[in-house]
Formats: structure tokens, C-alpha cells, sequence
């Protein structure tokens, strides 16, 4: 209330806002390697922060490219955590936020929801999995290892096509999780369908 009565309030939310979006997206690769534990630890302790951050960035009329970035980053933690309907809840508040965003975000964000909506047992179009607007290789990778991950849980022959482009950029890359993950999926896809 005093800091409205002083009309600096916005000002630090804008901040906050940025600072949580700069600890989410230093944190999401972290998620990926031999600190991950400390790394889920340090967002656990600032899950209220980041709510906050997430919840301001969603009701700016101006704040879409932002909205994306901070839901994308902490899509891998929520889902980590096992909190798919937060991530499920925050990337549709941030997929409906006007304003400019490149369209590989919008499109990235798309297709992680599509992921989470597939793993609680929804039907995913085809028109849902293409990812080509994402033009960051390692994005587009992780978003096309994620999508074919959700397939493989519900035996979905579609999952062989996304795991096999995401292994063959993840090798070009040297991406030794990518590289172990995409090998594990095609591990399960082995096995529905029967494959020696």
C-alpha cells in the first residue's frame, strides 16, 4: 500500500517480474544436469516469487514476449515437481496475453501444453505437434522430445517421428541429456510396437 501511495508500485513489480524471469530461465537448463537438485531446491524456495512474477506478467497488456519466456522456462520444473496443472493453468494465461511475442514462442508454449494436455489423456491433433516456427535449434529439440515423450506414455505412433528428429538434432548439438533421453523414449517406442 505504501509503495501505491508513492507510485513506485508498478515500477517494482516490473522489476520483480524481470529478476524471476532472469532466475527461471538461468534455473532451466540447470534442470537438465548434475546440479538439479540443487536447482529444483533453489525454485521450490522461490515458488511464491515466481507465482507472483507469473501472475503480474499475464495481466500486462504489454507483457507477452515476457508472459512466454517465464512459463516456458518453468514448464520442466512444474512438470519435475509434478505440478502439470500449474504449468497447464500458466501457459494458457500466457498463450492468451495480447501483444507482440514471436511466433516460435507462442508456438513453443502450444505445443508444451499440448504435451501436458496429452499426458492427462487428451487427443492431440496433428496441426498440435508441428514446431517448425521455433527457429532456437535447442528449443524446438527439447519442445519435439517433450511432445514425443507424451505420445510414448499413451502409445501413440506419432512419438517416433518427434524422438528421432529431436536425437538427430541433440547429436548434432553434443547434447549428452537430449541424446539419453530421445535413446530412452525410442526404448519405450521399442517395446508398443513391438519393435526387436
Amino acid at each position: 500500500e505504501r509503495m501505491a501511495e508513492a507510485g513506485e508500485l508498478d515500477r517494482v513489480r516490473q522489476r520483480h517480474s524481470a529478476h524471476y524471469l532472469a532466475l527461471a530461465e538461468r534455473a532451466e537448463p540447470e534442470l537438465r544436469g548434475a546440479d538439479q537438485r540443487r536447482w529444483l531446491e533453489r525454485l521450490d524456495a522461490e515458488a511464491a516469487n515466481l507465482r507472483a512474477a507469473v501472475d503480474h506478467l499475464v495481466q500486462q497488456a504489454d507483457g507477452a514476449e515476457q508472459a512466454l519466456r517465464l512459463v516456458q522456462a518453468l514448464c520442466w520444473y512444474w512438470f519435475l515437481r509434478g505440478r502439470t496443472g500449474e504449468a497447464v493453468l500458466s501457459l494458457r494465461a500466457a498463450l492468451a496475453v495480447p501483444g507482440a511475442a514471436p511466433e516460435g514462442a507462442r508456438a513453443q508454449a502450444r505445443a508444451w501444453l499440448t504435451a501436458l494436455r496429452v499426458l492427462d489423456g487428451e487427443p492431440a491433433a496433428d496441426a498440435a505437434l508441428d514446431v517448425s516456427a521455433i527457429t532456437d535449434p535447442v528449443a524446438r529439440a527439447r519442445t519435439q522430445w517433450f511432445l514425443g515423450y507424451a505420445l510414448t506414455t499413451v502409445a501413440d505412433e506419432r512419438a517416433a517421428a518427434l524422438t528421432s528428429a529431436a536425437l538427430t538434432t541433440f547429436e548434432a548439438l553434443g547434447d549428452r541429456w537430449g541424446i539419453a533421453a530421445a535413446l530412452a523414449d525410442r526404448v519405450s517406442q521399442s517395446f508398443y510396437t513391438g519393435a526387436r
